[in-house]
């Protein structure tokens, strides 16, 4: 009997076995926590250090300071010459952050999948040593001030292991091993995503006065230690979840890309395809919007009518990310008993639109500490989207469903960079906050898509036989 689009969604019917969540399982946390706490504070380092040297290299006087904000005058030389210092920095944050995310593209959509056949530990492993060499490197070229070129091949180190969307992909899959479909599985999914934007926050937070006291290599260093803490972790204690009666068979490269693409395609999922390629684009959109946020606030927050120092900009990231860490952690339990899990995320598109379009238009700092609040929901368009096609998914598949939804979040990590950096960079001398309006046009675009699901897609909500096992692994 063939089964039309319209058809409602069944979760999935194929009876699967989770391991009973023990001690041992919660070192994902810290062993996820610690990376993503390393990973933003050398983002900031390596960022204002491509600046530093841009400055040093133009020769300014104030080689040291944040921006040439002191400057009134633009028809003064020296006040074009912080200009051109602005753009040529876009242009090299925006080749650090290329040469990662292309190579990463195409080894998220073959590696993530192979974990359905030899375990989820390998996306915790493989780009967790590569990063560590990257970051090994990136304080060796800050101590001794290699040119910027050397930045470029430390950031393709970590891209040719996935970089973080490996990991994440990893940490999604992780938890789809050990959790029921459906609320039990959002509200893991939610938490973790609210306890990484926490981490972002702390490191926010630190590094704008780590930099500050410290300058780029004590920084970079300490990222360097704190890596190999996680890498340590991760393959000394950290567990394994998925279970052999859930694995998938040995496959080529060729027919494990098939996988991750059999989701929206294959006639296997006839009756899902348009539920998985609606949600999968509004992940796209909402990475689109928001993968590149930071560092676009960077640039805008150092020139002009801001010139904030590294402190003020290290403070505003930690008010952003905690605003939305604390509100998935604390707001997803009522608002799942308000709303389904299509409507939060549509809610959540809406609210982000109207952050964006605030911080278009911010020109006092009071303005700018606004920006979190109507950004509070921000994060939770992924988490939800995530949750549901996770939950439409039979466990032999997770691997390959987070393949294909990491591989896309990778894509944005080279086209949001490539767009907002360029768009900044053309449009910064006549209104920086032009960018934000773009983005604030992809959460429209998500928004609209969400709504179409909801429309469209119905979902029946037949839980599947699950059968647990009490383990010690």
């Amino acid at each position: 009997m063939s089964v039309s689009e319209n058809d409602p969604l069944i979760v999935n019917n194929k009876a699967f076995k989770i391991k009973t969540i023990n001690c041992r399982h919660f070192l994902l946390l810290p062993v996820a926590m610690l990376l993503f706490f390393g990973f933003v504070v050398q983002f900031y380092v390596i960022s204002q250090w491509i600046q530093y040297v841009i400055k040093r290299e133009a020769q300014l006087e104030d080689a040291g300071s944040t921006s040439g904000c002191l400057l009134s005058n633009t028809s003064d030389p020296r006040y074009k010459s912080f200009q051109n210092v602005e753009k040529k920095t876009a242009l090299w944050q925006l080749y650090y952050m290329l040469s990662s995310s292309i190579p990463a593209f195409f080894v998220t959509a073959v590696l993530p999948s192979y974990s359905d056949t030899f375990g989820r530990r390998i996306l915790f492993i493989i780009p967790y040593s590569m990063m560590l060499l990257k970051y090994i490197l990136c304080s060796l070229i800050i101590f001794y001030e290699w040119d910027l070129i050397w930045i470029l091949l430390a950031s393709s180190l970590e891209g040719i292991s996935g970089s973080y969307f490996t990991v994440f992909s990893g940490c999604y899959s992780f938890i789809a091993d050990l959790t029921k479909p459906g609320r039990q599985r959002t509200l893991f999914i939610t938490c973790f995503d609210g306890i990484q934007l926490l981490s972002i926050t702390v490191a926010g937070f630190v590094s704008g006065y780590f930099i500050e006291f410290q300058g780029y290599f004590v920084p970079m260093a300490s990222c360097t230690l704190i890596l190999f803490c996680a890498w340590a972790i991760a393959i000394l204690f950290l567990p394994e979840t998925l279970q052999k009666e859930n694995s998938s068979d040995v496959i080529s490269v060729f027919t494990n890309l098939k996988r991750t693409v059999d989701f929206y395609k294959s006639k296997t999922f006839s009756g899902k395809r348009a539920a998985y390629t609606l949600l999968v684009l509004s992940i796209f959109t909402a990475e689109m919007a928001g993968s590149n946020r930071g560092s676009i606030e960077m640039l805008y927050q150092l020139g002009k009518p801001f010139c904030w120092p590294s402190q003020k900009i290290g403070l505003f990231s930690a008010a952003r990310h905690a605003a939305q860490g604390f509100a998935g952690i604390a707001l997803i339990t009522p608002l799942k008993k308000c709303l389904s899990e299509v409507r939060i995320a549509i809610l959540s598109n809406f609210v982000n639109a109207g952050s964006f379009v605030l911080e278009a238009f911010a020109r006092t700092d009071l303005m700018l500490y606004l920006v979190p609040v109507p950004a509070l929901l921000g994060r939770l368009t992924v988490s939800m989207s995530k949750s549901i096609m996770s939950s439409m998914t039979d466990a032999d598949k997770q691997g390959s469903l987070f393949a294909s939804i990491t591989a896309m979040t990778s894509i944005c990590g080279s086209a949001a960079p490539f767009l907002n950096n360029a768009v900044y960079a053309a449009t910064v001398s006549f209104f920086n906050g032009f960018i934000f309006l773009v983005l604030a046009g992809f959460c429209g675009l998500g928004f609209t898509l969400l709504l179409i699901y909801a429309k469209t897609q119905t979902f029946k909500n037949d839980m599947p036989k699950i059968e647990t096992i009490i383990t010690n692994g």
